[in-house]
């Protein structure tokens, strides 16, 4: 069965904190019915076709599910859907329940939105369009499988044989043992190349928090109570980031650790970006050609260019500078970072950003060992870049022997001084208390005129080749 995430009561009713106790009680005892559920994660301008379809398919989707798979998504469903579909509306006076109570979206941030969900979800943005799938939202881990136009009817009608086939459990932990043991199957080939991902808090929470930053509503408590989440959450992380920067200012961490601990302050701040960009509703001109970014780096780019609009000259503009920064060093990593570990001879692209076995990844240079084929600590493949000041260090080097292609036609010293001074803003802001408003106009400032220069056009020749395209 299918349903729109048309209300933030619906997440926060499954969260058990909905403050309408009728509410709550009849949504659980609606959810109870369920023994799998489905939630389908897409990008309505990067995948227009599939959007598409599922618009039109939605109540196809709904038929072959089954009445014990609950899948949902944001869409319009058609009218079709609507003339017929009764189940949500038992209580005409609970919102939860009600397909009209529609969360009302700014569509030109629909991109935004998606890649923040899937990077709060642990998935990578390339492998959308997915369905995250779980027996239980409140979970903290769950399964997830890329889909297409194609496939996505095929995918979810087994998701709903599944979720039928549980009903022989009546004792809830063996069901949901089962659960997750039938959809890892192989003998289900829609659902093969199944993934699993583990977030700090139940999936119903992340989604909730998400949504909270975007609800406008004709209800006006609904609304507060979105605002006031929104206000939690963004109160959270930044204790979460203030006990993190208290540990890195004790100096007990080696460069390899503190690169980690970096690691995970840098997820808080693209959050924070994420959640304060939502509130500004202007639009945004930027630099840089969308098409010569990695997702991510879109994503940062546009967040910290909306921030950074929306912030007061008395505010902290951390988030908007390391997001701008983190924009730049992952460009450089994808391209000339994988120069540097093609010269000690990475296969590319079969390892294009991946860890390869059985080679040396430590180039010195001076007192640094910076190494460019680190695996990632408790993963099989994924790489763990040097850091920004690093990797300009050993470019450096490298230049002097040989040249990247294209190398000569660009304005190279003013490529590697902003390289050097983006690092230093960004090394400053991931220890200080607050970055002020010059220092995010700064950063602003050498981003523009890299972009000006071709640099980033040049970046993207040189990962495509890497990439193998």
């Amino acid at each position: 069965m299918g349903v729109p995430i048309n209300s933030y009561s619906f997440l926060k009713s499954i969260l058990n904190e909905c403050a309408d106790v009728d509410s709550l009680q009849e949504s659980k005892k609606l959810l109870e019915n369920f023994n799998l559920f489905a939630f389908i994660l897409y990008d309505p301008k990067e995948h227009f076709q599939f959007y598409q379809k599922l618009e039109k398919s939605f109540e196809t989707l709904d038929t072959v599910s089954s009445d014990k798979l609950l899948f949902f998504t944001i869409v319009n469903p058609p009218s079709e859907w609507h003339e017929y579909q009764d189940y949500w509306q038992k209580d005409p006076n609970n919102p939860f329940l009600a397909w009209y109570n529609g969360i009302k979206t700014k569509a030109k941030d629909d991109d935004t939105t998606a890649h923040f969900i899937a990077s709060q979800l642990n998935i990578p943005f390339e492998s959308l369009p997915c369905i995250v799938i779980t027996p239980n939202l409140k979970f903290n881990n769950f399964h997830w499988i890329s889909t297409n136009k194609a496939s996505l009817e095929d995918q979810i009608a087994t998701l709903g044989k599944i979720a039928r086939k549980g009903m022989k459990y009546e004792e809830l932990n063996n069901r949901w043992n089962f659960l997750l043991d039938e959809i890892k199957n192989p003998l289900y080939k829609p659902l093969n190349n199944l993934k699993e991902s583990n977030i700090g808090c139940s999936l119903a929470k992340a989604l909730a928090d998400v949504v909270s930053a975007f609800v406008t509503h004709t209800d006006l408590k609904e609304s507060k109570e979105a605002f006031i989440q929104f206000e939690s959450v963004l109160s959270d992380i930044k204790i979460e980031i203030k006990k993190i920067k208290e540990e890195l200012n004790k100096g007990l961490y080696d460069l390899d650790e503190e690169q980690y601990i970096l690691e995970q302050l840098d997820k808080f701040y693209v959050a924070i970006n994420y959640y304060l960009s939502t509130q500004n509703k202007n639009e945004i001109t930027l630099p840089i050609n969308k098409k010569y970014l990695e997702h991510d780096s879109y994503l940062m780019l546009k967040t910290s260019y909306k921030v950074i609009d929306y912030l007061s000259d008395d505010d902290d503009f951390t988030s908007s500078v390391i997001c701008l920064a983190k924009c730049f060093e992952n460009e450089v990593n994808m391209s000339l970072v994988h120069w540097i570990r093609s010269n000690i001879g990475i296969d590319l692209p079969t390892y294009f950003n991946k860890f390869q076995s059985g080679i040396n990844g430590e180039i010195k240079s001076g007192k640094l060992k910076p190494n460019f084929n680190k695996l990632y600590r408790n993963t099989h493949d994924k790489l763990l870049h040097p850091a920004l000041f690093q990797s300009q260090i050993v470019l450096k080097k490298q230049i002097n022997n040989s040249l990247p292609d294209g190398w000569a036609r660009i304005n190279s010293r003013f490529f590697l001084d902003s390289w050097e001074n983006i690092a230093e803003i960004r090394n400053s802001a991931a220890h200080t208390e607050l970055i002020n408003h010059t220092t995010a106009l700064n950063m602003q400032d050498y981003i523009k005129k890299l972009s000006n220069l071709g640099i980033f056009s040049y970046l993207y020749k040189i990962k495509k080749s890497f990439k193998g395209y």
